[in-house]
């Protein structure tokens, strides 16, 4: 039902019944970055019936990625399973080395309220000067999250700031 799939195994003369295991599976072609961003809308299963939203990748590897979500609904309850998993309760401190611009809280007062209320602390991963490095570091010494949310190149880069400086003090679970 997701007609660039039905394109592809036609292509490949790969049949559904025909994958029975787990070795089959090798057969499947792969899926680039750059086959989401082309077939997007031929991606979307043609018997849903929901509302999709646009989103895109914070495009931290040189080329963002496009896909759509179906709501804001599933997105909180795999937020909130995924934090359970991590032993972590809604609200508890998360720090944040990010870089989707959609998701930082600095653009209305209004998001960075929510940010400050919800636990989260955001370090843009694209602005990671000294100077802002050194005012995040000092901020999570005396802030303490509970844990960092990050991409892991990052974080390796503020771990190795944290280092060269001396600094201690944060101890996330």
């Amino acid at each position: 039902h997701v007609p660039y799939y039905k394109q592809r195994f036609l292509k490949e003369a790969i049949h559904p019944e025909d994958l029975n295991t787990i070795e089959d599976l090798r057969a499947l072609p792969f899926l680039t970055r750059e086959d989401v961003n082309a077939h997007l809308h031929d991606l979307v299963a043609t018997k849903f019936d929901g509302k999709l939203h646009s989103n895109e990748t914070g495009g931290s590897t040189g080329q963002p990625i496009r896909f759509f979500t179906e709501g804001s609904f599933w997105r909180n309850v795999l937020h909130l399973r995924g934090h359970l998993w991590y032993g972590l309760q809604e609200g508890e401190k998360t720090a944040w080395l990010w870089g989707a611009l959609r998701d930082m809280p600095k653009w209305s007062w209004q998001r960075g309220w929510r940010a400050a209320i919800s636990g989260k602390r955001y370090l843009n991963a694209f602005s990671m000067t000294e100077a802002n490095m050194q005012n995040f570091a000092q901020m999570l010494v005396r802030w303490q999250p509970a844990v960092f949310r990050a991409y892991p190149s990052a974080l390796h880069l503020f771990a190795g700031f944290l280092r060269e400086r001396g600094i201690k003090g944060i101890r996330p679970r």
